[in-house]
C-alpha cells in the first residue's frame, strides 16, 4: 500500500489500529524481494459505519510481481452490492459507541508468490487506545481466539490467513 499519513491527519483523537502481516520464515534466497501488507481500522465519534469517500480507502490492487508477498484487505461485499467500486478495503473507520456495541471487521489474506512458508506472522498497534476504555478486542483467526491488548503479535497458519476477523 501506499500509505498516505495525512489521510489521518484530522483524526487524531480517533482509535486506530494497524494490522501487518508478513510471511513468516521466508526462504533466505527471497528476502530481499518480499513484500508485506497492512490495513488500518478505526473507531471516530464523528465516523460512519457505512462507506464514506475519505474515511475509508480502498485496497490497491498489486500490479507488478515481488518474489513473495501477502496480500492482505478488509472485506466488504455490502458496499460493493451498494456502489461502491470494489469491496476490498484498506482503512475502515467506523463510528464509536458504548462498549455494549459490538463492531466486526472480516478480513482476507492471501500468501503469493514464491512461497517457502506454512506461516503468517501478524503483529498490530494501537493509536488512541485510551477511548475504548472497556471494550474487548479480540481476532479471530482459524480456531485461535486472540486478545489483542495482552499481546501484539500473532503466529498463524496460512490456511486462517484467508479468513480473519476483528472484533472490538
Amino acid at each position: 500500500h501506499i500509505y498516505d499519513e495525512s489521510f489521518y491527519t484530522d483524526r487524531d483523537l480517533d482509535f486506530e489500529l494497524t494490522f501487518y502481516a508478513e510471511e513468516q520464515s521466508p526462504d533466505d534466497a527471497m528476502v530481499g524481494f518480499l513484500w508485506n501488507d497492512m490495513i488500518k481500522i478505526g473507531l471516530g465519534i464523528e465516523a460512519s459505519d457505512g462507506m464514506v469517500y475519505g474515511e475509508d480507502q480502498y485496497d490497491l490492487p498489486i500490479i507488478v510481481n515481488p518474489g513473495s508477498y501477502t496480500d492482505m484487505y478488509i472485506d466488504q461485499p455490502a458496499w460493493e452490492s451498494s456502489g461502491a467500486e470494489s469491496r476490498r478495503f484498506f482503512a475502515d473507520l467506523r463510528t464509536l459507541e458504548g462498549s455494549d456495541v459490538t463492531k466486526n471487521w472480516n478480513l482476507v489474506g492471501q500468501l503469493l508468490g514464491n512461497v517457502t512458508s506454512d506461516s503468517i506472522s501478524l503483529a498490530w498497534e494501537f493509536d488512541n487506545l485510551e477511548q475504548l476504555d472497556g471494550h474487548d478486542i479480540t481476532l479471530l483467526a482459524g480456531e485461535n481466539i486472540i486478545d489483542m491488548r495482552t499481546t501484539s503479535t500473532a503466529l498463524i497458519v496460512k490456511e486462517y490467513f484467508l479468513n480473519m476477523q476483528i472484533t472490538i
